[in-house]
């Protein structure tokens, strides 16, 4: 697989997509193929390949995936734990969308936990540029699924936005691109982004958030900070 420093690339126009590190042999062989991921079970329908458009994109995607980390894989198993019954799953499900529109969940111990998934997550993995085409590979004016499926405050309180576009609140944004139906990204289309010796998600994540201005992503900002104090100090102080 080709790579790419990332501070050659045209950063607002480059199509960025990460992967786990360890999928990179067979991407490389087999290109990106189009999926319904294990995380959107229930939520895609219909198997594409999801990826960010711009720098802005790139950095906003990740702020995203630490909220969803956060809701998800954090405070759902908490409060869903000692569920016994169908009717006591239909009173947490109600109390747990509450929560999450109202932004209860994003608790401090919870943001914690998640920014550890998250650093580990980024260090095993990497961040792909793309070279994709509008009509071609993917449709600008296709739908979001999330957005069509649920109702706009839950999809603000997920997403930390509301959508850009009033008149399609349905509309794909920067950060959450995707390609046509079924199609597949050959591995000739596909190059690893490095910076200088580094390859991994978390430093190039970091080199895009750096040079990516007037973007609101606060918990991605948080994680940094958090991740610079982990990684100077001492374990025994932690």
């Amino acid at each position: 697989m080709r790579k790419i420093d990332v501070q050659n690339l045209n950063l607002s126009d480059t199509c960025f997509h990460f992967t786990l590190s360890k999928n990179l042999e067979s991407i490389s062989f087999q290109g990106l193929l189009p999926s319904v991921g294990e995380n959107s079970y229930g939520i895609e329908k219909q198997p594409k390949i999801y990826f960010a458009k711009g720098s802005e994109g790139a950095v906003e995607i990740l702020n995203v995936w630490i909220r969803w980390l956060i809701v998800c894989r954090v405070q759902q198993k908490k409060y869903y734990q000692n569920v016994t019954s169908p009717q006591e799953w239909f009173a947490v499900r109600q109390k747990f969308h509450e929560d999450i529109t109202s932004g209860k969940v994003f608790t401090d111990d919870a943001k914690k936990e998640a920014f550890e998934m998250f650093y580990s997550f980024t260090k095993k993995s990497s961040y792909l540029a793309l070279d994709i085409q509008d009509k071609v590979d993917y449709d600008s004016n296709d739908i979001d699924e999330v957005k069509a499926h649920n109702p706009p405050e839950f999809v603000k309180a997920m997403y930390g936005r509301t959508t850009n576009d009033e008149n399609n609140p349905f509309c794909l944004e920067r950060w959450n691109m995707q390609t046509k139906v079924g199609h597949k990204i050959l591995p000739e289309k596909i190059s690893q982004l490095t910076y200088g010796e580094k390859t991994d998600l978390f430093s190039i994540g970091k080199y895009l958030r750096e040079r990516t201005q007037n973007v609101d992503v606060s918990l991605l900002d948080e994680f940094y900070e958090y991740a610079k104090n982990k990684e100077t100090t001492p374990t025994k102080e932690r």
